[in-house]
């Protein structure tokens, strides 16, 4: 899931026409503090966090960037239980460092499963409510974060529903209700992964959306930009038609995309950080459009396997992190933390100054 107002913008715009697209900036400089203010109301800024040793030691290291941690670390199970749990002490020391935790549930086992959504949301929806009330409350978070994706399109209003009771729950205990959702610049029937979410419905009853303005090009796809500048001010332009902007988080990725052009079995993720050595090693040149404010190169394997890679810079990431005055939403949120390093923290605090 920091903050805003425009600091030296023509620093700002001179940098985004003439800044290098290299990979990254050095880590060695602590990042800058980002206020927590954004015309009287806090801006939030969310990381993701999956349990996995990078991200409690980002968790650690990033804190005073972050005001609102969202733990995806919660499974619905196939008999509509719940499995995982958050490293002992992480949520109250969360709280003594100002940040909010969200408990993230999702409908993930190998991938996202629809059958495992429609358990939580129909055949154990009564029991699946009470489980999320009681965890929130009982673990001091602050509410739930519901992440379930590649639902079933005919669960459009089931799911809806579901929210819409959970919100209601988890309300009546003083406790907040925030949705992942895919982005999209319109609502299309067609559109199977994105149909299921009724983006006006869902504004109405929860507290927080959370779009995930990434993958605009996964790597199922064709390469392309993972976050391109225009496709993402499309996809806030549908959303906040929709849904009261102060309730949206914009969705930043600390990865790019690596497509191998000769097998797309090999494709795979990049994490932030990786890019410069990945770069080093393969002696490959950035690639910089100005349309999408993203960045690109090329590579050949050892395996004689051409590549290409699309990601973010710091020029990039602050351009979009801008977004958040823009269209005046609530903050941002990034996936996930143990990918970045200071330079993709460093780029967040300029944006959203």
């Amino acid at each position: 899931m920091k903050v805003v107002l425009q600091r030296l913008a023509a620093l700002t715009a001179a940098c985004l026409t003439s800044c290098s697209p290299a990979v990254t900036t050095s880590s060695a400089e602590s990042p800058a503090d980002v206020p927590l203010s954004h015309v009287g109301q806090p801006v939030v800024v969310l990381g993701y966090f999956t349990g996995s040793q990078a991200a409690r030691a980002a968790l650690v290291q990033f804190q005073s960037q972050l005001n609102a941690v969202s733990a995806d670390s919660y499974l619905v199970t196939s008999s509509g239980g719940l499995n995982g749990s958050v490293p002992t002490g992480m949520v109250e020391t969360d709280r003594q460092n100002g940040i909010r935790t969200y408990a993230c549930v999702s409908n993930f086992d190998t991938a996202f499963n629809p059958d495992l959504g429609r358990v939580a949301m129909v055949t154990q929806k009564d029991k699946m409510i009470t489980q999320l009330v009681n965890l929130a409350r009982t673990g001091g978070f602050v509410g739930v974060n519901v992440d379930f994706e590649d639902l079933y399109p005919a669960d459009r209003d089931v799911f809806t529903a579901f929210m819409r009771d959970l919100g209601s729950a988890l309300h009546a205990q003083g406790l907040e209700l925030a949705v992942s959702v895919p982005a999209k610049t319109k609502d299309d029937p067609r559109a199977n992964w994105a149909w299921p979410f009724d983006f006006a419905a869902l504004g109405a009853v929860v507290d927080v959306v959370q779009l995930m303005t990434y993958d605009q090009h996964s790597l199922g796809d064709v390469p392309g930009p993972v976050s391109g500048l225009d496709w993402m001010e499309s996809c806030l332009l549908y959303a906040t038609s929709v849904i009261d902007p102060s309730k949206i988080l914009l969705g930043l990725p600390a990865y790019g995309n690596d497509w191998d052009l000769a097998a797309s079995s090999a494709n795979a993720r990049i994490a932030w950080k990786d890019l410069s050595a990945l770069q080093s090693r393969t002696g490959a040149t950035p690639q910089w459009n100005s349309v999408a404010q993203s960045a690109s190169m090329s590579y050949t394997a050892s395996n004689g396997h051409q590549h290409q890679i699309w990601y973010e810079t710091p020029a990039s990431i602050q351009v979009k992190a801008g977004l958040v005055a823009k269209y005046h939403l609530a903050g941002l949120s990034m996936w996930e933390l143990g990918q970045e390093d200071t330079s993709f923290w460093n780029a967040v605090s300029a944006g959203l100054r």
